[in-house]
């Protein structure tokens, strides 16, 4: 038996059932529990100036299409950092406002006490470390980077983190290089730097501009994304350049555009993350604001699919994906 789900895309008809609302704060990721793509949807998305997400919501991809797992009543409407740790199989949430953490084990979430070192409401960032495989917040204007130990964060003596760098982006861990990538500035201080958007590569003893991110400049600009992919075990930038999503692989200092096929136009409030069963970055996004519409996208090898599918082919116990472009 094969169950086929056809992914169309770029689409306005929105189906609440079947479509996820998502905006700023939702986070997309693999689930090792299932091994299965799930998005986490942050709660109060508007569509046609009504709410169409009023509380968070837990959504996976699956062979019939997108399915609403749980709505997640008791999970605040406050602004939250995601990470998902695939040793421990748990999804965490950060609230800047008061430091709460919860975690989300598969079956139920765990809400933690807060921090006292949660002062500063826009300046958090978190990843998940494959190197120390644990979860890690970073924040540039204290200057200090914490790790969740399972109960709590404690502050990592040994890092230094760079002033007053502003990152515009989310940022990602590669753990070939053992390097944090962002795209931001230097604010407050003088620099060659300031005032431009720059890929920074983060390490233990300092930071590091590697090329310039802007609209003029031959790498895109705003909206970026940054998102590893396991099929190229590489870091790869997807800006805008020419109202179309570009890509660049990122290996250590060196960049390199990579030619695409089929290149979409680019959008903000996307969440990106590799599939592993498919062997190819999703993308699924779409503000839900007025005259938005709901998207989502397949990054196969250097190739854009807007319309694709998912099959499960019972007799070889396995997914296999089929373009419709």
């Amino acid at each position: 038996m094969i169950a086929v789900a056809s992914l169309a895309c770029r689409d306005d008809g929105v189906d609440r059932a079947t479509t996820p609302g998502i905006y700023m704060d939702s986070y997309l990721f693999w689930d090792t529990n299932e091994d299965i793509l799930r998005l986490f949807c942050s709660g109060e998305t508007y569509r046609n100036e009504q709410v169409y997400c009023e509380h968070p919501e837990l959504w996976s991809l699956q062979v019939n299409g997108w399915t609403r797992d749980a709505v997640l009543r008791d999970l605040p409407l406050k602004r939250k950092l995601a990470a998902y740790d695939p040793v421990t199989r748990s999804l965490l949430l950060f609230f800047p406002e008061n430091g709460d953490t919860w975690l989300w084990d598969g079956t139920r979430w765990d809400r933690k006490a807060g921090n006292a070192f949660s002062q500063h409401q826009h300046d958090y960032y978190i990843i998940f470390n494959s190197t120390s495989a644990r979860i890690e917040l970073l924040c540039f204007s204290l200057e200090k980077k914490w790790y969740y130990d399972g109960n709590e964060w404690l502050e990592d003596l040994s890092y230094h983190v760079p002033r007053d760098l502003w990152i515009y982006s989310n940022i990602v861990y590669d753990h070939l290089s053992e390097r944090i990538y962002g795209i931001g500035t230097v604010a407050n201080i003088v620099s060659p730097y300031s005032g431009g958007r720059f890929l920074w590569a983060i390490t233990k003893e300092n930071a590091k501009a590697l090329a310039p991110f802007s609209s003029d400049s031959m790498y895109g600009g705003s909206p970026y994304y940054i998102v590893r992919d396991d099929g190229r075990d590489a870091v790869l930038i997807i800006s805008e350049k020419n109202d179309k999503f570009l890509i660049t692989e990122v290996s250590d200092d060196q960049l390199n555009i990579v030619e695409s096929e089929n290149a979409p136009l680019a959008r903000y409030d996307g969440c990106f993350a590799y599939h592993h069963n498919l062997k190819s970055i999703i993308m699924y996004g779409g503000s839900g604001n007025k005259n938005e519409s709901f998207f989502s996208e397949l990054l196969k090898g250097d190739k854009w699919f807007e319309t694709w599918s998912i099959e499960y082919v019972e007799e070889k116990n396995c997914y296999v994906w089929s373009a419709m472009n």
